[in-house]
Formats: C-alpha cells, sequence, structure tokens
C-alpha cells in the first residue's frame, strides 16, 4: 500500500501542467454547478421564510401594475381579526445613473418594528421614521455599495416618471443571518411621497397581519368581498403564496439553471476523460513494465482511478473553496427580492463529490481498456 502511494504521488508530478489545468477546469464547472444549483433554491428560501408568516397581500385583481385607492387601508383596519395594516407603493431608483439602480419603497411610518420583525430595525431608528418627514431606512448591502452614513441627505432618483426625492437616512437595517430581511432596499415615507407627486391616493400593495395563522382564510374573504363589487377589486392571498405566484412564472429559468449545472458537469467529465485516455495511452510502456515485475491488473487499475481521482477532488474543493467565498462570504443581493444568493449547506460536499465521480468516471473505462491487454500487447504499442 505504501508502495503504491508512493507511486500515485509520482505519478502525479509527472505531467503537473496537465493536472494543474483538468485541476482548474473541473473546479470551474463545480463553481458553475454550485452557483446554478444555489439559483434554483430560490423560490424554496422565500418559501421558508414565509412558511410562518401571519401578513396576507392585497393587490389588484388586474395585476400589480394596477394600483388600489388609499381608502382600502382605513376600511381594511376596521376588519376583524386585522392587527396592522400597511400601504406600499413602488419606486425603482437609481442614485448615480442608470448602471446603479435599486428598488426603494414607499411605506406607511408606523408599526414597522411589528410588521416587520426580520428587517431588525432599532427602536431609535423606528422613531425617527415616525417622526421625521424625510426620513429612511436602508439595508446593510446598499449601505456598503454607496459608502452612505446615518445622518446623512441623499436624492432618490426614480427611474420612472416621478419627482426625485431627497431623503435622509435614519436607520440601518439589520437582519439575522438566517433571515430574509431585506439587505438591498430603500424605505421611505409614503406621506412624503404622496406630497411630492400631488397626493394622488393611490398604492401599489397593501400588506395585512392578522392575529393568528387560522385567521388568514377568513380574513382573505373578508377582504376581496368588501371589495367585490367596487370599481378596483382586489386579490388578497398569504405571503407565501403571493411569493409562490411570483416565481411561478420564473420556474423554467430555475429548472433550466438546474438542468445547465448537470450539462457543466457532464461535458467537463467528458473532458476529463479524454485527458485521462491521453495520459494512460502516453504511459503504455510503464504499465507493461508495473504488469511485468509483478503488479497485477487490479492494482494497476487502482493506480490510475486514485491518480484521476486526487486531482479530480483538488480541483473539487478548489471549486468548493470558491463557492463559499462568493456565495458564502461576499454574496450579491437578489434584485427584487433583497436576499442575497443562497448557498445550501450541503452543496459544497456535494459538489466536491461529484468532483471525485468526475475524476473516476474518466479514468476508469481507459484504465480498464489498459489493463485488459496482455503485457507483450502493451510493449509493442509503444515500440
Amino acid at each position: 500500500m505504501v508502495k503504491l502511494c508512493w507511486l500515485i504521488l509520482r505519478g502525479l508530478r509527472r505531467n503537473r501542467r496537465r493536472n494543474i489545468l483538468t485541476a482548474v477546469s473541473i473546479a470551474i464547472s463545480i463553481f458553475m454547478f454550485c452557483g446554478l444549483a444555489s439559483v434554483a433554491e430560490i423560490p424554496a428560501l422565500l418559501m421558508r421564510g414565509n412558511a410562518a408568516s401571519r401578513r396576507l397581500v392585497c393587490a389588484s385583481t388586474a395585476g400589480m401594475a394596477y394600483q388600489l385607492p388609499e381608502s382600502y387601508v382605513r376600511k381594511i383596519s376596521a376588519l376583524p381579526r386585522v392587527n396592522l395594516v400597511q400601504a406600499w407603493e413602488f419606486m425603482p431608483s437609481e442614485f448615480h445613473g442608470s448602471s446603479d439602480q435599486f428598488l426603494s419603497y414607499a411605506v406607511d411610518p408606523i408599526d414597522v418594528r411589528e410588521l416587520w420583525p426580520e428587517w431588525g430595525v432599532s427602536a431609535t431608528a423606528a422613531d425617527a421614521f415616525q417622526h421625521q418627514r424625510t426620513a429612511a431606512l436602508v439595508g446593510p448591502d446598499l449601505m456598503r455599495r454607496h459608502g452612505w452614513h446615518v445622518g446623512q441627505h441623499i436624492i432618490l432618483h426614480a427611474t420612472i416618471p416621478s419627482p426625485d426625492v431627497p431623503v435622509e437616512i435614519v436607520g440601518v437595517m439589520k437582519p439575522g443571518s438566517s433571515s430574509s430581511g431585506p439587505l438591498n432596499m430603500l424605505a421611505f415615507r409614503r406621506d412624503y411621497y404622496e406630497s411630492l407627486n400631488g397626493n394622488p391616493g393611490l398604492v401599489s400593495i397593501i400588506w395585512v397581519q392578522v392575529d393568528r395563522l387560522t385567521s388568514i382564510d377568513p380574513v382573505i374573504a373578508s377582504i376581496d368581498e368588501t371589495f367585490r363589487n367596487s370599481e378596483f377589486q382586489s386579490k388578497t392571498e398569504a405571503e407565501g403564496q403571493f411569493t409562490a405566484n411570483v416565481f411561478s412564472s420564473l420556474a423554467s429559468i430555475f429548472t433550466l439553471a438546474t438542468v445547465l449545472g448537470v450539462i457543466v458537469v457532464v461535458v467537463v467529465t467528458l473532458v476529463a476523460a479524454n485527458t485521462s485516455a491521453m495520459s494512460i495511452r502516453e504511459r503504455g510502456r510503464e504499465l507493461a513494465v508495473m504488469r511485468a515485475i509483478g503488479f497485477d491488473a487490479g492494482t494497476v487499475l487502482i493506480y490510475l482511478v486514485a491518480e484521476a481521482s486526487l486531482v479530480a477532488i483538488a480541483g473539487g474543493l478548489l471549486g468548493g473553496l470558491a463557492t463559499w467565498l462568493v456565495l458564502g462570504g461576499f454574496a450579491p443581493a437578489l434584485p427584487g427580492v433583497n436576499v442575497p444568493l443562497p448557498m445550501s449547506r450541503g452543496i459544497i460536499p456535494i459538489g466536491v463529490g461529484l468532483a471525485w465521480m468526475v475524476g473516476v468516471v474518466s479514468a476508469f473505462v481507459p484504465a480498464w481498456v489498459a489493463t485488459r491487454r496482455t503485457i507483450v500487447t502493451g510493449l509493442r504499442l509503444v515500440s
């Protein structure tokens, strides 16, 4: 066994450039696989975060592009089993230019901490947001990207027909590491935004918090029944169902991400198999000599497969490290979703395992063919 390990290590030094390039190609494929698999995890991540939510989303039956009257907020507040109600308006924004866009939300300034505990807003920041007309709350990623600080005055430029919005940052959202809270968003006061727009009295969506989970279905029915015969009919959903519906139209994209991840691994397996076949074919005399001095075919097969496996595992570990650094430490926030690109805890071991399989599969067939030859045939092939 010691002699075999020595031979494997010696074989790895035989063609270092080829082994390094093979390991790097496997590392890139594993990184791409882990990234694409993480994209496919986005709907599940958001559904897990909303599974126990008591929040409802009330929007127009015509779609998110249409608005509801502001007066609906008061009518919904008067319904039984409703705790909190908050209206939102969307304003796609930019700071430096069109290459620096993010989502801003004009929200009602009351009950922010109660309705959105995952935002991690401090009591001081929530109080300032409620009492200061131009106040704004900003996600931590957005703060770091622009180098902003609390107390700074900034101007939001709307990417839709709307006046610019000067605001003062009064607090930073600090969602926990296990929370799907906002990282890359900005919230400012809706009454302030209304005054800048000339008080049109329309809102994009209305958030409703019920008293308990069992009240979700009755409250949904009450809200939609209240506005059934009005000019602006509503469609109310639980937050989890709303999130699922938003991403249902993108389901094919997430399926495509998974398929592409598998295709990447298969392509790299074929490339690695070609590389292994070339390496083993070049070593025909060496393998024949090993057989002649007493190594049996099974030992030679293990030697060749182990050598290719070590190169593949090194590439898998390198790809896993890149995945951990990019997705685990420097993950960007997803536009509109405001959560970081997720990284499943088991994705890196799966990636390393796939890399090992790539090494085994790519080397096994050419190694098996080489060990099936007789010693004389092996010597003649390279003579």
